[in-house]
């Protein structure tokens, strides 16, 4: 289906959440800017408070920077006292802006956009809005191989993704942040079973969470999403590049493992009136998430610990 002519909705805040990298801050600005549609959008930025001594200077430089952006149509800055640190500001911050508009469209310091990014996630934010199966729209996309009878230009996932992403308010105030039910899961082999549909090491991230090891808002999302029986809205070839696995971000390793090509040529947008999951496809993408031998035995103990 063909984007919606006549009235159209309003485009969704885009909320910008960055840290003490001042070039890729820059980077994802100009790219941002590109995008057909920004100069239309709301911009909310949320600059979180250095955490060490050693990253005032860094991340003074950053809100130099942000203090200096324009063109779009409004741009609200948010400058944190304190480090909130990235699990904590995303909640805050998403909550913030999607509690007065809706819908958001979410973003961070170290990506990279198709000009035909911010037209297709909010054509699918207002495509699938009705749509309870639907908990997220995903901009990003890892290179992979899809059947030769795939012909859509979107696909469903069990898994959400946090490089660059939509979701509405009714969505998002379904997550449980506490994972209030987290050790009747654990005692339930066939659940994780279920649950690890998205990726082998889903299970294992929860566990991270929930032990205090890590700080991750998007794996709590992907938990809420599951208990939903709901998914992500994932774009065939990717709109987004992330540009942070080059060793310089808090929480990404430097790999070139989920590198892709932008689709720079997304001449329309369609939407298929029904869409299933595709099991070859999850085939595919869970490539990208299998976890070592190692890993994998670490995990068992560790579910028995919980168990």
């Amino acid at each position: 289906m063909n984007e919606s002519t006549g009235h159209q909705p309003m485009l969704a805040p885009i909320v910008l959440f960055v840290y003490n990298r001042v070039t890729h801050t820059r980077w994802v600005i100009e790219s941002l800017l590109k995008c057909e549609g920004a100069r239309h959008s709301k911009l909310f930025i949320y600059s979180d408070g250095a955490k060490h001594e050693a990253d005032q200077e860094s991340v003074a430089k950053v809100r130099t920077y942000l203090d200096s952006i324009r063109g779009f149509e409004q741009v609200s800055l948010t400058k944190r006292e304190r480090n909130n640190g990235l699990a904590h500001n995303i909640i805050q911050g998403v909550t913030e802006v999607i509690s007065r508009y809706g819908k958001v469209i979410v973003i961070e310091d170290d990506l990279i956009f198709s000009p035909h990014f911010l037209t297709f996630m909010n054509s699918a934010l207002n495509y699938y809005e009705k749509d309870p199966r639907i908990f997220s729209i995903s901009g990003y996309n890892p290179a992979m191989r899809f059947p030769s009878y795939y012909q859509e230009q979107v696909y469903l996932n069990y898994r959400n993704s946090s490089w660059g992403w939509a979701t509405w308010s009714d969505r998002w105030d379904k997550i449980d942040w506490s994972v209030a039910d987290f050790q009747q899961f654990m005692k339930d082999k066939a659940q994780q079973k279920l649950f690890n549909r998205g990726g082998e090491d889903l299970t294992d991230m929860l566990i991270k969470v929930m032990n205090g090891q890590v700080n991750s808002w998007s794996i709590r999302f992907t938990y809420a999403q599951y208990k939903q029986g709901a998914f992500t809205v994932y774009p065939v070839q990717s709109l987004v590049s992330n540009l942070g696995a080059d060793g310089s971000g808090t929480h990404t390793d430097k790999t070139n493992k989920f590198d892709v090509v932008l689709n720079n040529h997304l001449d329309e947008i369609r939407f298929p009136s029904h869409l299933t999951v595709d099991e070859n496809i999850m085939k595919e993408f869970k490539k990208f998430y299998r976890l070592s031998l190692k890993k994998k035995i670490k995990r068992m103990l560790l579910s028995v610990t919980q168990s």
